[in-house]
């Protein structure tokens, strides 16, 4: 019975804190859209908001749930909540079940929008910046396994490739050219780079079929019309790509002797953040059975989202200008964890009175 009061008053707290602060970024987004696109269509706020929604329920999922627990937990102590489980000598951990049950789900939670829901509204966002304020700077991207169609009068042009990144350089390409319907060339190279309106091939073979020959060459140089730029719109940034996205693309490229890092990095910082809602509520559960000072439960909150900044943030922030190992974010994060899941079972000693 008191542990579903609890869960539902911690439910419907976590509703209006998500509530509040979806209204001022609905007030935020409407303001910048009469300011940035100069009232140029109600569609453009629409899609807007609809794609920065899972956003921003990722990023605000660790404040939302931490001052849930804060609200909560000190009109639990107001009403004398506290003492009731104690008086049946039922130990204080047994209130806070609630809490940390939820904010896991919450952190599950997080895990689906970054695999499901975040990586596209990210692409999509990005869109609408670059067709509508026309400014927008794309970062290297990659994309797996593509395949890119040109077509002009009777000639037919499919490029095919495992691995391709923005700035046009091809790995494990296939060329297949088709005219008047008939097969004419088919040419396979390890390597390709376009620039200047010319694509170089490197180690390859040429297949022409009228009349039939192969050859093979070193170096191939072809006229083509791709233009590296306009690969930023389809090919994925590190940021535009799902969990499992990620993992595949970097062990792709970790065969191609290309660098990683940037696709390890945000893979653990994905992974990590989803997870910082639980983490952070088994660390303020502890200080709030610990201590009846309201003001020494949010000290505690502070101190330790402080170090997760120094310790998490800042380094990922940099991480695109410095090449980090990403083997440091696993180590601060194993700590991290650790520490909350020993305040968890720390609560169990711990005395209100």
């Amino acid at each position: 019975m008191l542990l579903r009061f609890i869960t539902k008053r911690f439910l419907f707290t976590v509703f209006l804190v998500y509530l509040s602060i979806l209204a001022l970024f609905f007030i935020y987004q409407i303001s910048n859209f009469f300011i940035t696109y100069h009232m140029k269509s109600p569609k453009i706020l629409f899609q807007t908001i609809l794609n920065f929604l899972p956003i921003v329920l990722f990023y605000t999922a660790t404040i939302n749930v931490s001052i849930s627990v804060f609200v909560l937990s000190h009109y639990l102590k107001r009403i004398k909540m506290f003492l009731v489980p104690q008086s049946f000598g039922i130990p204080i951990s047994h209130i806070f079940k609630p809490f940390i049950i939820v904010s896991l789900l919450i952190s599950f939670g997080n895990l689906m929008l970054n695999e499901f829901f975040i990586p596209n509204a990210t692409k999509e966002l990005k869109y609408i910046e670059h067709v509508y304020k026309k400014n927008q700077k794309y970062e290297l991207g990659i994309a797996r396994n593509l395949w890119i169609a040109k077509e002009k009068n009777n000639e037919k042009t499919f490029i095919g490739t495992s691995l391709a990144t923005s700035n046009g350089l091809f790995y494990n390409i296939k060329i297949i050219n088709v005219k008047n319907n008939k097969f004419n060339y088919i040419i396979k190279a390890k390597k390709a780079i376009v620039k200047n309106g010319y694509m170089d091939l490197e180690q390859g073979i040429e297949t022409s079929f009228s009349p039939f020959r192969e050859i093979y060459f070193q170096t191939l140089h072809l006229k083509t019309e791709i233009n590296p730029k306009d690969l930023n719109l389809w090919i994925k940034t590190p940021d535009e790509q799902s969990l499992t996205e990620l993992v595949k693309t970097a062990i792709v490229m970790r065969k191609e002797g290309l660098n990683t890092f940037p696709y390890i990095s945000t893979f653990i910082f994905k992974l990590e953040f989803s997870f910082l809602p639980f983490l952070m509520v088994c660390i303020a559960s502890f200080y709030i059975a610990k201590s009846q000072n309201t003001i020494d439960w949010y000290k505690a909150f502070l101190w330790h989202a402080s170090l997760f900044v120094i310790g998490i943030v800042i380094p990922y922030s940099l991480s695109s200008k410095i090449n980090m190992n990403p083997l440091f974010f696993v180590v601060i994060y194993v700590f991290i964890s650790f520490y909350a899941l020993k305040r968890v079972f720390d609560i169990q000693r711990t005395n209100w009175f």
